[in-house]
């Protein structure tokens, strides 16, 4: 979902709906709350790994996913955790989808090729790159066309490149290593 031009994170309604199923452990008649679904799922983990695992699930992270902030949680006793707590077989019922990944297999000699003059590049002289435009080791050997007219798909790709960078600066601190990993650019960054 896209607001005034910010990505935003579309509800997992069907997360939220399981946890409202499950009752309370401490007040009768209730459904349980995040704080509670994320002890449960904590004590399920621990009881359920050999050796017992320790775990920190907690309601902001419980409803950081209610939010969609997250789609795929990675760890997969987390996710056997809730599966289990919240009484559903497959991560889907939950509403966790693995994101999607670049299509590897379109990768060319010259791409490959690329890829490993940026990584040599990358570790005699990164102030040489960073004083230098990174863009023209970036740009393509073929040109790339520009659609006439641009479509939900591509934006959806604009989206999709956004989340794989964000997601990455996350775990790994972003940078240039991000571009040279994910690259080459589709249409998108041809019309700078």
């Amino acid at each position: 979902m896209i607001v005034e031009g910010i990505p935003v994170a579309k509800p997992n309604n069907l997360f939220r709906q399981a946890r409202m199923r499950v009752p309370s452990p401490d007040f009768a008649g209730e459904h349980a709350t995040r704080q509670e679904l994320a002890e449960l799922v904590n004590a399920w983990v621990y009881a359920n790994t050999d050796p017992p695992r320790t775990i920190d699930v907690t309601a902001d992270y419980v409803g950081q996913l209610e939010r969609g902030r997250f789609w795929w949680p990675q760890d997969p006793d987390r996710r056997a955790g809730l599966r289990a707590v919240l009484s559903v077989e497959t991560d889907a019922e939950l509403g966790f989808h693995r994101p999607r990944r670049p299509d590897r297999a379109a990768a060319t000699v010259d791409d490959v090729d690329r890829k490993e003059f940026l990584r040599a590049s990358l570790g005699i002289g990164v102030g040489a790159l960073a004083r230098s435009s990174l863009a023209a080791f970036l740009t393509p050997a073929r040109p790339v066309a520009t659609p006439n007219t641009v479509t939900r798909d591509h934006i959806d790709e604009i989206l999709t490149a956004y989340q794989i960078f964000r997601q990455w600066d996350n775990q790994h601190g972003g940078g240039v290593r991000a571009l040279v990993e994910l690259w080459p650019p589709n249409w998108s960054t041809a019309a700078r």
